[in-house]
């Protein structure tokens, strides 16, 4: 069961999210009667700021059923049937699970292979009241995974594509990635 301290953070995510979203209309409306110039250059950015905001609705709007939800030695695994959902080697999605908060969309590795039936994510639980550590919560919680909804923006961040045609690689890391 979810503590009352895992959940304090919650609310107030959803309502600084709210906020964000009504107050910029407030703000740009006394820009209005600006010069021309103001809106020759910001009508792009604002038109792909509606665009983008648009997409992800559109996109998320899709729930899956879990086939199976566990969670163990910290790391949640979300398992749902592909029905249609494409992906690559190496994509993220965006995901949502209303059950713990309906505005909070967050990134994660597919860590199932394209070829398999189902998609997997396996999401590491962080400290109390985050979204990684209420989702565990309510894993954890649950009896059925089929009552966990989850909707699924994505899949973004396929890299190689640009590289498929070559032969060789150039892969360079540095800090403390860097092993001698």
């Amino acid at each position: 069961m979810a503590s009352r301290s895992s959940i304090c953070s919650l609310p107030s995510y959803t309502l600084c999210v709210i906020s964000q979203h009504t107050n910029a209309p407030i703000l740009v409306l006394p820009l209005v009667p600006l010069q021309w110039t103001f809106w020759f250059y910001a009508a792009g950015p604002l038109i792909l700021y509606g665009l983008d905001k648009a997409m992800r609705v559109r996109n998320g709007a899709s729930a899956f059923s879990l086939l199976s939800a566990e969670h163990a030695c910290g790391v949640t695994r979300l398992v749902f049937r592909k029905n249609g959902f494409q992906y690559h080697c190496g994509q993220y999605a965006f995901i949502n699970v209303p059950r713990v908060s309906v505005l909070q969309w967050h990134p994660f590795s597919i860590s199932s292979a394209p070829h398999d039936s189902d998609v997997t994510f396996h999401i590491k639980a962080l400290s109390a009241g985050t979204f990684t550590s209420v989702l565990a919560d309510a894993v954890q919680a649950s009896t059925n995974a089929a009552q966990i909804q989850m909707k699924v923006d994505g899949p973004y961040g396929r890299a190689s594509y640009l590289l498929s045609g070559t032969k060789v690689w150039l892969v360079v890391g540095t800090a403390s990635s860097l092993t001698y």
